[in-house]
């Protein structure tokens, strides 16, 4: 679609040939409309820490034409990207940035963030930012999933080989439970989907080796086989309607 390094992208929900793709470190940020190319819109963070190729580009699915960018700090625009706004400062240890943003179902001021020095922070208007990383290893964090309808319910994965790499929270985050059980040692946490549809959620894990599911919340893990070979597994996503599993994959595209 562009040429050069390629970072996040992101769909408009209620106008989806509206969509997005970056360059690395959040900037440049493209919008294009049914393949037209609309120009460059990112907002003014230019300079600013960011993730080389994995920032988080968040699409808010509770209202209209709103998308969240993260740098090491979060920027929101509600206007398909005519202007932006920052909601916070710097939301990392001072040197890290953004991995991931996670807004709850139902309300665009509840947002969850997680950082390359492993800090989260949960805000419920937008506007205060609290830290939420008691009991959590000092390594990256990738992927946090909440409860769609419980914002206060979530899961998250932290990027490291060993030990403890999943853990589940109740009370938003002001305290963390160990979800890592069973799953074998050498296998980074590199994403995590969460389907709360069951009445036990379903967790499935990208590893850089593969995919790894626990059927009973994280009490114990199963490697997916199914024909997917052993590669770096950097997002996962769930289509409920068509029960599927969709893995985006480094090594084979």
């Amino acid at each position: 679609v562009v040429g050069g390094d390629g970072g996040p992208n992101a769909v408009e929900w209620d106008s989806p040939n509206i969509y997005y793709t970056t360059y690395v470190r959040m900037y440049y940020l493209y919008q294009f409309d049914d393949g037209a190319y609309l120009g460059q819109v990112a907002g003014p963070w230019d300079g600013e820490r960011a993730s080389w190729c994995n920032a988080p580009l968040t699409v808010d699915r509770n209202q209209p034409d709103t998308i969240l960018a993260g740098t090491h700090r979060v920027w929101r625009t509600t206007n398909s990207a005519a202007s932006w706004n920052a909601l916070s400062g710097d939301l990392t240890g001072g040197s890290g940035y953004l991995l991931d943003i996670t807004v709850a179902n139902g309300s665009s001021s509840t947002i969850y963030t997680g950082s390359s020095d492993g800090l989260v922070h949960v805000t419920t208007d937008a506007t205060v930012w609290n830290p939420r990383s008691t009991g959590l290893p000092a390594r990256p964090i990738p992927d946090i999933e909440l409860d769609p309808d419980d914002w206060q319910s979530a899961y998250l994965c932290a990027d490291q080989s060993s030990g403890s790499r999943v853990f589940f929270t109740d009370d938003a985050g002001v305290t963390w439970q160990d979800a890592t059980s069973d799953l074998p040692a050498g296998l980074r946490a590199l994403c995590l989907a969460v389907d709360y549809r069951p009445d036990v959620p379903r967790l499935y894990l990208g590893t850089d080796y593969g995919v790894y599911v626990s059927l009973d919340a994280g009490a114990s893990w199963a490697k997916a086989e199914a024909n997917l070979p052993n590669v770096a597994i950097y997002d996962l996503a769930i289509d409920e309607t068509n029960s599927l599993l969709i893995a985006g994959t480094h090594g084979r595209s």
